[in-house]
């Protein structure tokens, strides 16, 4: 009985450790390349999934610009997916929001900014459809390099509380250091 209990432990962990061989772990900061289809011009820029592997943020380095993004049940918000549908073609209106950020740095201290940005929310095709939002705000790499995390609070305008995103900032100068080599840039050390 007990080797029957231990082969089944021993089965369970080998398939958990080849699914996550074979599907991977998708969470933390990964690059990404978005080819335009009419130009075939090239963007460059990199991702930030949360632990449930789902994208939480994008950050741009050419302009530096960090994008977070927030995501909605439509069924939980049916009223906001069936207005957008029946009065606006499914485009749900943007909203202007307050924000504050702040990266925690490994020697304890913190760089922190504020300011007023526009709340954009994804189109949704039919009502009850799950529905995302993003803002984006100015952000120095060279911070966030040095930093352990980032958090982003901000007045969510559809579900009307303050939410707080914290991303992780492990990865992140690798990935970056990446995205500037396909651009065929090196980072200055």
């Amino acid at each position: 009985m007990k080797r029957m209990i231990l082969m089944a432990v021993v089965v369970l962990v080998a398939l958990t450790a080849r699914a996550q061989i074979v599907y991977g772990d998708k969470s933390g900061w990964v690059a990404y390349t978005m080819e335009d289809e009419y130009t075939g011009k090239k963007t460059h820029y990199m991702r930030y999934y949360d632990s449930e592997q789902r994208l939480a943020a994008s950050f741009f380095p050419g302009p530096n610009r960090m994008a977070v993004l927030e995501w909605y049940d439509g069924l939980l918000y049916f009223d906001v997916t069936f207005d957008a549908v029946m009065d606006n073609r499914g485009h749900i209106a943007k909203e202007q929001i307050d924000y504050e950020w702040r990266i925690a740095q490994v020697n304890g201290e913190a760089d922190e900014d504020f300011g007023t940005v526009a709340m954009k929310y994804g189109d949704v095709k039919r009502a009850g459809e799950t529905f995302y939002g993003f803002f984006m705000f100015d952000a120095d790499a060279d911070a966030m390099m040095s930093g352990q995390s980032i958090a982003v609070r901000w007045k969510d305008p559809i579900k009307g509380k303050k939410l707080v995103r914290k991303i992780s900032l492990m990865g992140f100068t690798r990935c970056y250091d990446e995205v500037l080599r396909r651009y065929g840039v090196k980072r200055k050390k």
